[in-house]
């Protein structure tokens, strides 16, 4: 889960591993009658890119959805 005013650091995510699946909620919208998270899905990895390590993020969804 993400945190406001806590910085996303994907090299965290990766912790030694080559690649990780991201599944993270960015957001959250409360009305009187139902409540929402803004889901982020996808994948980081670890590459080398200009003889540089890096890490490239592939995000393949990002969308409200109700949780009640």
């Amino acid at each position: 889960e993400m945190k406001l005013g806590q910085p996303f650091h994907p090299n965290e995510l990766l912790a030694g591993k080559e690649m990780v699946e991201i599944n993270k909620v960015g957001a959250y919208l409360e009305t009187a009658d139902a409540s929402y998270q803004f889901t982020i899905t996808g994948k980081a990895q670890k590459i080398i890119k200009n003889n540089q390590p890096t890490i490239d993020l592939n995000f393949e969804s990002q969308s409200w959805v109700k949780k009640n």
